[in-house]
């Protein structure tokens, strides 16, 4: 899923820092005084809790698998330019450190220091009893010779004894503001037809991590109803760039394995996700593996990859039984670019993986941003939206079109972008059309509506086919995508959408055929990456 990564691709040096954090809802450990900027019950550093013991209880009693509601006040801004920090929501039982991140949000840019600002997020608490919970807020600045901040709160969670999870708040949640204005807003969106429509077997499976601990990463299993269920953690760091590679290095200990999260993931044949990672962490000289992770067992198989040239690679695209697609962008000097696909396959179904370049195309001198790729395994057709680099004030894209059966370049088309901008898209078989979610062309207006868009390959045309949501609703963001998110059974595309004013996120569900949208419940999506519908029944399981 293409979320807002340029806020953790950033990643550097782990630092240490202090700032200004009250945990508000619920309320945390110890004094709160939040009537005046730099206050010191904000202002408490070292790890778990700020120093802070544990209240003597009772506790504030929550249900499991119901929405929740988190309020938080950073009462004193420490953002620097070009380095923002970040601040999360984390879960874990009294007495451990087993610590499951329920949300995550980015620093925002204040003038004024003493700026205080509210921050708020909803997030649906695991259905499990735990009669001693502790909840903790972390802020990281990232603002020179300061430490992390930390607050907690402790809390009761008591098991549903519902099967399936009600999508009505809580009469408690009403009682914040901030939650009425984003409920009224949900609230419309979504009418009573569609809430008993919400289909909540249908589960999205991903990697979540948060950049305090960049390390580690986990799969995460995310239903409609909003439940973020963390199984499988890796020892594996999600971006290592120069400088951490060099801390590395100084401290005796070898670079861990990584990879950006934001592009070479794929759904496989076998129904589980599959990535390409650096095994030395090093980008400016790639030394690809292919990562595979068992989205029911939460285990992972790696291979190498021979005879890769050392091209980056911008697309990996799952085909038949244990065959990827890729694309590669490669320089051609003054005349431009080649489009490379090339293809990772074994030999008598025996690692390592071996590569091979199968097609080139170009050179091409100005639609070089590669943007999405989609496969038709039916037809063996590869589909990949490029953008114009020399317009930066205007959007123009073209689709490329591979034939994989006869080896070549089949058509290149013009798309219309000017008013249904979009950087994704989903090919379904039943009518051949490709489709996106599109905030149209928003840089005018920070809450866009959105439209379900529907592409021809063949011709380019571009059709507004369904309204998905007014202007005001959501924020204006070319992200959201869920790869394989178009389930060619039922014919339901998945989209993440980003409620305005709020770190909530919901997931659509768009029929592409009648134009039925419905939602899920409010959650917070911004520390999981990569969602990926691996419950597609186009695709096999491994027995």
């Amino acid at each position: 899923m293409k979320l807002v990564l340029a806020m953790l691709v950033c990643l550097s040096v782990w630092r240490p820092v202090t700032s200004h954090l009250c945990l508000v809802t619920p309320m945390q450990r110890g004094e709160m005084d939040i009537t005046h900027s730099g206050s010191a019950t904000c202002f408490r550093h070292g790890a778990p809790c700020g120093g802070q013991n544990a209240s003597t209880g009772p506790y504030e009693t929550y249900t499991g698998g119901q929405q929740v509601f988190i309020k938080w006040l950073q009462n004193f801004n420490h953002y620097e330019i070009g380095f923002p920090g970040y601040m999360d929501i984390s879960l874990a039982p009294y007495d451990s450190d087993d610590w499951q991140v329920l949300a995550f949000a980015p620093d925002e840019y204040a003038y004024n220091q003493d700026h205080q600002q509210n921050y708020t997020a909803f997030v649906v608490l695991p259905d499990k009893a735990c009669d001693h919970c502790v909840l903790r807020a972390r802020y990281e600045s990232h603002k020179a010779g300061e430490q992390t901040f930390y607050q907690c709160a402790d809390i009761t969670i008591k098991q549903s004894e519902d099967s399936i999870k009600s999508r009505d708040p809580e009469t408690s949640l009403l009682q914040h503001t901030e939650y009425q204005k984003a409920y009224k807003k949900y609230s419309i969106i979504t009418n009573d037809a569609q809430k008993n429509d919400v289909n909540y077997d249908v589960s999205l499976r991903g990697f979540a991590y948060s950049p305090f601990d960049p390390d580690f990463m986990f799969i995460v299993n995310v239903t409609l109803d909003g439940r973020i269920h963390t199984f499988g953690k890796f020892d594996f760091r999600v971006d290592l760039n120069q400088e951490s590679k060099v801390l590395h290095e100084v401290k005796g200990n070898s670079p861990k394995p990584s990879f950006i999260m934001d592009s070479l993931v794929t759904v496989n044949y076998w129904n589980n996700l599959v990535v390409m990672y650096n095994a030395v962490g090093d980008y400016d000289q790639p030394t690809p593996m292919l990562a595979e992770f068992d989205t029911h067992q939460g285990t992972m198989r790696t291979s190498q990859i021979n005879g890769f040239d050392g091209s980056a690679i911008n697309a990996l695209l799952s085909n038949k039984n244990d065959t990827y697609y890729t694309f590669s962008i490669e320089n051609a000097g003054s005349k431009g670019y080649n489009f490379v696909v090339g293809q990772l396959y074994l030999i008598k179904n025996t690692l390592p993986y071996r590569f091979r370049k199968l097609i080139s195309s170009g050179p091409e001198p100005l639609y070089v941003n590669y943007q999405w790729a989609e496969l038709d395994i039916d037809r063996q057709l590869l589909y990949v939206l490029m953008g114009n680099e020399n317009t930066p004030n205007k959007l123009l894209a073209k689709l490329y079109t591979y034939d994989l059966q006869k080896m070549n370049l089949a058509s290149v088309v013009d798309l219309s972008v000017e008013m249904n901008a979009y950087m994704s898209f989903h090919y379904y078989r039943k009518t051949g059309m490709l489709y996106t979610v599109s905030p149209g062309n928003f840089f005018m207006l920070r809450y866009p509506r959105y439209d379900l868009i529907e592409i021809d390959p063949k011709t380019g045309k571009v059709t507004r086919s369904t309204k998905i949501s007014d202007w005001g609703y959501f924020r204006g963001y070319f992200g959201g995508a869920v790869f394989g998110g178009l389930d060619q059974e039922t014919g339901i595309l998945y989209h993440v959408m980003g409620m305005q004013d709020t770190n909530a996120d919901v997931i659509a569900s768009i029929d592409v055929m009648t134009g039925k949208v419905t939602f899920s419940q409010m959650t917070n999506l911004r520390h999981v990456h990569n969602l990926a519908l691996t419950n597609n029944k186009f695709y096999k399981s491994r027995t």
